[in-house]
């Protein structure tokens, strides 16, 4: 859930703010996000009161150019005197106490400004945090501040502010970095989950058993017993006539076979229905997308990037897919081996030109049933197993501001569920200076991928393309 208003304007002026703050009071308590915080009243007073503001202030103002910029123009804002269902309000202290106040704590590189606003007879305090920028410093605590000691950095995450950890203060280096020209992207997850490898069933058991289970069907021939209602009674007592099995036989042949050669084209069978298994299994993993890294370049700039060459290296028990089973997975899904025929089951003697089956007119599952994933579709791509795994990508081309969704890439994983996959890449453009690095964590997520149908032909269509949205 967000906060009830447009988080994509900019909340500038007093009417504005005002709106704003209306709008955090009919919101849910936990909907502070990585742009908004509010806190109910605090005692200007008092000095420990403005550790409240002073550490949202940091966090703010050290976030991403990425995240900041996808809620109010990349503006920030601290409320304080309001709360979901609560308009308590502040007694204002004046700005020119205030502000250095703050100041102690944050240092005078961060923008911010205070604005006190009238709201239903009630003095509510907002503070704006401007933008982060290409090549903006660090900002660390510049005096002790409750339990932050002098020289730590504080960021912003999804309703609260804590200290950075190695990979936040990567990304805050990168922005350092980012403002002496050349290249200037972020590479994101589409999604911050990937699924772990599922446990493939035990083909050689279902196998088992569908082998006793075909051993154990009664002879073709078994004499029918003949009941009073029953709708084939008639034509099982025709059969049992003479005449009319003689003139059956002359155009069908008995069935042949001995009780051995049956059971050895039974094993024979069983055999090919365990490697059918196997590969149903195969086609169907390869088609579920949650198994696949899923990443987005973003351009932060104005500028075009061209040719941007990137190495992904995704650490953990993870292994690349195995190309050689491509094409048996863009083909349909295996099918399962005919039955061999019940012993006793006659053959016929004649065909008398084409026969015509009825179950002809029941479409069979086709590749055009199953929407195949997309996946190799936008900039190539190449993957290594390196004890872990990584991954090329070249010719990607970025225009100003844009978002371009990358392939996704097929992994499996083999690391434990809710284990951290560290995630560090490294990226250079064909018309600009500078490597660029950065890096992001995955978590991985149980497998949502069933193999309780893995014995049933699908009839029906099943979407394995799904928008990453």
């Amino acid at each position: 859930m967000t906060v009830p208003i447009d988080s994509s304007r900019l909340y500038r002026w007093p009417s504005e703010l005002i709106e704003l703050v209306e709008a955090v009071t009919r919101t849910n308590p936990n909907n502070e996000s990585t742009w908004i915080e509010w806190k109910s009243t605090l005692d200007l007073g008092d000095k420990s009161e403005y550790y409240h503001v002073a550490k949202h202030v940091l966090g703010f103002a050290n976030r991403t150019i990425a995240t900041a910029r996808l809620h109010a123009g990349g503006h920030a804002y601290m409320i304080v005197g309001a709360e979901p269902g609560d308009l308590a309000g502040i007694e204002p202290v004046d700005p020119a106490v205030l502000r250095p106040r703050i100041l102690r704590y944050v240092g005078p590189a961060v923008r911010w400004r205070a604005e006190y606003v009238s709201v239903r007879g009630h003095q509510v305090l907002v503070a704006v945090i401007d933008p982060p920028e290409h090549g903006d410093p660090i900002h660390p605590v510049r005096q002790q501040l409750d339990i932050h000691p002098k020289g730590r950095v504080l960021v912003r995450r999804p309703g609260s502010t804590d200290p950075a950890d190695d990979f936040e203060i990567d990304q805050l280096v990168q922005r350092v970095r980012s403002g002496d020209g050349g290249l200037e992207i972020s590479i994101e997850p589409i999604f911050p989950v990937v699924e772990r490898r599922p446990s493939l069933p035990n083909t050689d058991e279902l196998a088992d058993a569908e082998r006793t289970a075909t051993l154990a069907r009664p002879r073709a021939d078994a004499p029918r017993p003949l009941k009073s209602g029953d709708p084939f009674s008639v034509t099982a007592a025709a059969f049992q006539n003479p005449a009319a099995t003689a003139m059956v036989s002359a155009f069908e042949e008995p069935d042949k076979r001995s009780v051995e050669e049956y059971g050895k084209a039974v094993d024979r069978y069983s055999k090919a229905y365990s490697k059918a298994l196997q590969s149903r299994c195969v086609w169907r993993l390869w088609r579920h997308r949650p198994i696949c890294l899923r990443l987005e370049a973003v351009n932060l700039t104005e500028a075009n990037f061209t040719d941007i060459e990137l190495e992904i290296h995704v650490s953990g028990d993870v292994r690349s897919w195995p190309e050689e089973l491509d094409d048996l997975c863009r083909e349909d899904e295996p099918a399962l081996p005919e039955r061999p025929a019940a012993l006793g089951t006659p053959k016929r003697r004649y065909r008398f030109g084409v026969e015509w089956d009825p179950s002809s007119l029941i479409r069979p599952p086709t590749l055009s049933n199953y929407r195949v994933p997309s996946i190799n579709t936008g900039p190539n791509f190449t993957v290594r197993d390196t004890g872990s795994v990584t991954i090329d990508f070249d010719g990607i081309d970025l225009r100003p501001e844009q978002r371009l969704k990358l392939p996704p890439v097929r992994l499996l994983v083999e690391s434990p569920e809710g284990s951290i996959l560290d995630v560090e890449w490294k990226a250079t453009a064909g018309n600009v200076p500078r490597r660029l690095t950065g890096s992001f964590r995955l978590t991985v997520g149980a497998s949502t991928l069933s193999f309780d149908d893995i014995k049933v032909d699908r009839e029906t269509d099943v979407n394995e393309d799904e928008d990453d949205d």
